[in-house]
């Protein structure tokens, strides 16, 4: 955990977004959770998952503490989803996240950096 300008941040790494739910961890007063994630491989492949990690990962723990999550992922051999969600703020109220979809997801980014090369890079920023 670490404060920066009057926020509290939590720092993940990767599956633990999935523990803040799972384990029923109390959100000890942070504004919001940064998490990097390992890597997507090409769908169908093993660790493919990014609609599922979005869903239960991000969305979960959105809803667990009531806060926004922000993500950075590897997409291994395939393009970066044009819809992944690199933030994303829980306002379903009593939704399951397993019907959770990408347009329930309010938090939007204010400006977008695609960077093209060998590798491709996308940076959305948002307002915490």
């Amino acid at each position: 955990m670490f404060e920066l300008k009057g926020k509290k941040f939590y720092m993940a790494v990767c599956y633990d977004v999935f523990g803040i739910k799972k384990e029923r961890l109390k959100n000890p007063g942070i504004d919001a959770i940064l998490d990097l994630v390992h890597q997507f491989h090409p769908i169908g492949e093993d660790n493919s998952g990014d609609v599922l990690f979005a869903k239960h990962g991000f969305a979960g723990a959105s809803k667990h503490w009531g806060c926004p999550i922000f993500g950075a992922a590897v997409f291994f051999n395939r393009e970066i989803p044009k819809n992944w969600p690199t933030g994303v703020i829980w306002d379903c109220n009593k939704k399951n996240t397993r019907n959770w979809r990408y347009t329930d997801n309010p938090l939007t980014h204010y400006e977008e950096i695609l960077i093209r090369g060998d590798e491709n890079v996308l940076i959305r920023l948002f307002e915490v």
